[in-house]
């Protein structure tokens, strides 16, 4: 039986990074800590941390159809891979609290990593901003508004009472939101276009 070479392609794309990133792994002493769940680390209920988990799941729903879209139409195809790469890096800043843990832990500043993404944001706005309007852009506003009040309420100074769960909701429904947007401008990028009526169209 002759394999096709696209799908040996395919398997060397896709299995080569899983055996580094297994090589990697199986170099550290301490394996469980790179392959188990969370909850089971810390002896937690297996609930704890619902809602950020919704939230990656939803990070990668977005990504997964933006991109994929992306391959499929051309008139829009820009437009879908930046929207596909923003919310990557928007759902890997997330998961792996790069602008919260890792980049202050190496020297640089929280509010700095939130400016450099809250401008990533703007920068896409600007770029698109005349396709975003004939949008769904109230989704987008609300979603955008929402992360806004997450970026500020994490950025004070000031502790109160539920402040963590403000946090939250607040991230989430912006998650929500842009999640929604990116897979409403996929959905439209691919449907066919409506018919046109030629009793409308036909010269008198």
């Amino acid at each position: 039986m002759k394999l096709d070479k696209q799908i040996l392609i395919i398997l060397g794309a896709v299995y080569a990074p899983v055996v580094i990133l297994l090589g990697f792994i199986g170099l550290h002493n301490s394996t469980a800590i790179y392959t188990r769940d969370p909850q089971s680390l810390g002896n937690l209920p297996s609930y704890a941390g619902l809602l950020s988990n919704i939230g990656i799941i939803l990070w990668s729903t977005a990504v997964a159809i933006a991109i994929f879209t992306a391959f499929l139409v051309t008139e829009k195809q820009l437009f879908l891979l930046q929207a596909g790469a923003l919310s990557a890096l928007l759902g890997l800043d997330d998961v792996f609290q790069l602008h919260d843990v890792v980049l202050p832990n190496n020297g640089v500043p929280k509010k700095l990593g939130l400016t450099i993404l809250g401008i990533l944001i703007v920068v896409f706005l600007i770029r698109w901003r005349t396709m975003i309007r004939d949008t769904s852009w109230p989704i987008l506003a609300l979603a955008i508004a929402s992360f806004a009040i997450w970026a500020i309420v994490g950025a004070g100074t000031g502790a109160f009472e539920g402040r963590g769960f403000l946090q939250s909701s607040y991230k989430f429904v912006g998650i929500v939101g842009w999640v929604t947007w990116v897979v409403l401008q996929s959905y439209r990028a691919v449907r066919p276009a409506p018919p046109v009526n030629k009793r409308l169209t036909s010269p008198i």
